[in-house]
C-alpha cells in the first residue's frame, strides 16, 4: 500500500490538533450556558464515564495497531483483521454500556446526564483511529534513515510499563512466527534490533515527547571495517556476521 507519508503526516497532525483546541473553544460557551453547577456535575460524570470506556477499550486500540501493522501487506487478512477488532471492541463495549445503564442510568440522579454520554460511547465503538496510525507508523519506520537505538533510555514506570507490555507482546508473536533453527548466535540477537526500531514507533503512536543526550563509546571502533561492512550488506545483500 503506497502512501504520502506527508500527506498522513498533516492529516494526524490536524487531528492531534483538534482535540487539544476545540475543548479550549467550546469551553467558555459551555460554561456560560451550563453555569458552575453545570461544570461541576459535568466534570464528575464524564471522569466516572471514562472508567466504563477504558473498561469497555480494554487495550483494543494498542492490540489493533500491532495487528494491523502485522498484516499490512496482506490485504484479505488485514480486513479479516480489522472487521474482528471491530466485532471484539462492539462486543466489550456493549458489556460496559450495559453495566453502564443498570448502575448509572437507572439509578443515579444525574441520569440524564449519563444517558447523553451514550454518545461517547458510540463514537468510541467506531473510533478506527487506530488501524490508519497501525499503517501509518510502520510506513514511516519502512522509509526513515534514523532510529533511536540500543535499547537505552531512561523513563517514567508507568510509561515503561506501557511500552514493554506492547513490545514484548510483538516480541513474543515475532518468536512463534521466525524459525531461527539455522540462525548463528549473532543472528538470533534480532529481537534485540527489531525492538531498537519499534521505540520509535510506541513515542510517535502515544504523542510522547523525549529529549536525546550525548553518549560516547568506551571501546574503539574500526570505522573503515564497520562502513565496509555496512555497504556490502546495503549493496551486496551480504549479512553482518558480527559486532564491530
Amino acid at each position: 500500500m503506497k502512501k504520502s507519508i506527508r500527506v498522513n503526516y498533516i492529516y494526524n497532525m490536524i487531528y492531534q490538533i483538534l482535540i487539544m483546541i476545540l475543548p479550549v473553544i467550546t469551553m467558555p460557551y459551555v460554561s456560560r450556558v451550563l453555569g458552575a453547577d453545570g461544570i461541576g456535575i459535568y466534570g464528575y460524570t464524564s471522569s466516572i464515564l471514562a472508567y466504563f470506556i477504558l473498561f469497555g477499550s480494554l487495550g483494543i486500540s494498542l492490540y489493533g495497531q500491532r495487528e494491523i501493522a502485522y498484516l499490512r501487506d496482506n490485504k484479505e487478512k488485514r480486513s479479516y483483521a480489522f472487521y474482528e477488532i471491530i466485532f471484539l471492541r462492539l462486543v466489550t463495549m456493549i458489556i460496559s454500556m450495559l453495566v453502564y445503564y443498570f448502575v448509572l442510568i437507572r439509578t443515579s440522579k444525574y441520569s440524564l446526564y449519563y444517558l447523553i454520554f451514550l454518545l461517547e460511547f458510540i463514537s468510541t465503538i467506531f473510533d478506527i483511529s487506530w488501524f490508519f496510525q497501525g499503517i501509518e507508523e510502520f510506513d514511516k519506520l519502512k522509509k526513515r534513515r534514523k532510529a533511536h537505538m540500543f535499547n537505552m533510555f531512561i523513563m517514567k514506570k508507568e510509561i515503561l510499563d506501557g511500552y514493554c507490555k506492547w513490545l514484548f507482546d510483538i516480541l513474543f508473536e515475532l518468536e512463534s512466527r521466525v524459525d531461527t533453527k539455522d540462525y548463528t548466535a549473532f543472528h538470533n540477537r534480532f529481537y534485540g534490533r527489531v525492538s531498537e526500531l519499534l521505540l520509535d514507533v510506541y513515542l510517535n503512536t502515544n504523542n510522547i515527547s523525549y529529549k536525546e543526550v550525548n553518549f560516547i563509546d568506551i571501546e574503539n571502533i574500526n570505522w573503515l571495517k564497520k562502513g565496509t561492512s555496512f555497504l556490502k550488506a546495503k549493496f551486496l545483500g551480504k549479512k553482518y556476521e558480527k559486532s564491530f
